[in-house]
């Protein structure tokens, strides 16, 4: 499996998306639901599951706090599909993933990521995030 790697740019509003991805989970980490609160280093960021800053599809976009943010940097997406098809490696399953899945299901079976084939993928609870009110996040065209 291959690491994460990051690339491209935030896109110009960037913040009015972290904050709605924040909002939509209730300032809490999708993880560890623990609350955003930056004195005991919990505070809540918005993580890209496949590593692209230019793919704001609300499936790539969880937000967590800052201790789970750095274990879950690490894995690309294909980890993440593993350990959540495989109950028992973290002790569970990583019911967190459950709302991100059919994105990143899609996106290890094509090799892209489907925002740079021009796809959105549908999300049970990930609709509204953005300033635009379509539900369908907004990004740069891929390099």
């Amino acid at each position: 499996m291959v690491p994460l790697s990051f690339s491209g740019f935030y896109p110009p509003n960037w913040l009015t998306i972290a904050y709605n991805v924040k909002q939509r989970n209730y300032w809490r980490c999708e993880r560890c639901y623990h609350k955003h609160d930056s004195s005991i280093n919990h505070t809540l960021i918005v993580h890209h599951l496949d590593g692209n800053r230019e793919n704001n599809e609300p499936w790539n976009l969880a937000a967590l706090c800052q201790r789970c943010h750095l274990h879950i940097q690490q894995f690309g997406l294909e980890a993440l599909l593993l350990v959540y098809d495989s109950p028992g490696i973290f002790g569970n399953n990583e019911p967190w993933l459950k709302s991100h899945i059919a994105g990143i299901k899609e996106a290890v079976q094509f090799g892209v990521s489907p925002i740079a084939r021009g796809e959105t993928i549908p999300s049970s609870h990930h609709s509204n995030l953005l300033d635009s009110g379509t539900g369908t996040a907004t990004t740069r065209s891929p390099r």
